[in-house]
């Protein structure tokens, strides 16, 4: 799941990265070797128990790749460098969408039951549900994306930076979605850029497939609802946006504190073209 961002030449997108330690590097060809070897910022929006620590760190040793976390990633820094920030938190569940029954019932529970009841809700909302939950409980963490991004790039104008998380679809497409926004793409080029990311139909194709993965257990994600990457689910996400916050830029982005300056400061940063935002960079 590897492209360019849509109308954004310095920013490409992408699925985990971990797969780039079980390969020797002088072997890798293509997407694997272009993202082993030119992005000067890799920004890794994965929670840490989904990182594979051991090839995570073999590959990017390898590559002269320092690994650092949000806070201690420094704005001159001029090697390539792979930041770590967090942009999910399951907290945001219990605050909205537990009615007081619910919250009665959470006070009660062991934390591996809390998780599951959590995760009942998430499979209620959806892939729109899941899009909202990033952008509401990783609000810090996507205003310190954005801030670290515009710093990378007026530091080292030439650089391409890539976003990356588990499945290379929700976080990294929520990330991608407010560049896309404050760069004023329409909603078409927006929605279409997710949905690329859909792998629903080739997944979950066959009757087989399906039958396979047999009856989904309680408290457990609903791998077939939150394989895909909708165009409902993204039109959704800004419907949303713009009912809650009166617009996506500047409205929510103001809201999570990347302000009209920091937008100006990204804007003249980021390589764009309208004109070819429908000519995705595949390998």
């Amino acid at each position: 799941n590897f492209r360019q961002a849509a109308g954004i030449a310095n920013v490409f997108r992408s699925a985990s990265t971990d797969v780039l330690g079980e390969t020797d590097v002088s072997q890798l060809e293509g997407a694997d070797k272009f993202v082993a070897q030119k992005p000067g910022l890799i920004l890794d929006l994965r929670s840490k128990n989904e990182i594979n620590e051991q090839l995570a760190q073999k590959w990017t040793a390898e590559q002269g790749i320092q690994m650092t976390e949000s806070d201690s990633y420094s704005a001159t820094e001029k090697r390539r460098t792979a930041v770590q920030i967090t942009v999910l938190s399951m907290d945001f569940v219990d605050k909205q969408w537990f009615d007081s029954t619910e919250l009665q019932k959470a006070a009660e529970l062991q934390p591996e039951e809390l998780e599951g009841l959590r995760i009942e809700k998430l499979n209620e909302r959806g892939l729109f549900g899941l899009n909202q939950l990033i952008l509401e409980s990783g609000r810090v963490g996507l205003c310190k994306a954005l801030m670290i991004i515009t710093r990378r790039f007026e530091a080292n104008a030439d650089d391409v930076i890539l976003i990356e998380c588990l499945l290379g679809k929700d976080r990294t497409g929520m990330l991608v979605m407010l560049l896309q926004s404050l760069t004023e793409f329409s909603d078409d080029i927006i929605v279409n850029d997710y949905n690329a990311s859909d792998n629903t139909s080739s997944y979950f194709g066959s009757e087989a497939a399906a039958t396979a993965l047999g009856e989904r257990n309680y408290g457990k994600l609903d791998r077939k609802l939150f394989s895909g990457a909708t165009k409902e689910a993204m039109v959704s996400t800004l419907d949303y946006l713009r009912q809650k916050y009166g617009s996506i830029s500047p409205g929510y982005l103001d809201h999570i504190g990347f302000n009209h300056m920091w937008r100006r400061r990204l804007r003249c940063c980021l390589k764009v073209s309208h004109s070819s935002a429908n000519d995705r960079i595949y390998w």
